[in-house]
């Protein structure tokens, strides 16, 4: 944020304003108060599901008695290869 100020750049809207909260505590505390503000933006933000993750719930959808191991997209009947 600071080097953003020097060289005169906009801060995004939500930056823009924890730099406005920030300006009014003492120096040596801001560094601290904006880590404790960033974890916490952090650790409520849901981290998406990795690749792998999405490949293993399509397998165990298919493999289930709804799926019967039919891919998506095959016509009724035909039963994908081995």
């Amino acid at each position: 944020m600071r080097k953003s100020r020097e060289k005169g750049r906009r801060l995004a809207g939500n930056l823009a304003f924890i730099e406005r909260q920030l300006r009014s505590l003492p120096p040596a505390r801001q560094e601290k108060v904006l880590e404790q503000i960033l974890e916490r933006e952090a650790a409520s933000k849901r981290v998406p599901a990795s690749r792998e993750m999405r490949r293993a719930s399509g397998r165990a959808e298919r493999q289930g008695t709804r799926g019967r191991g039919v891919r998506p997209g095959l016509a009724p009947g035909q039963r994908r290869r081995a």
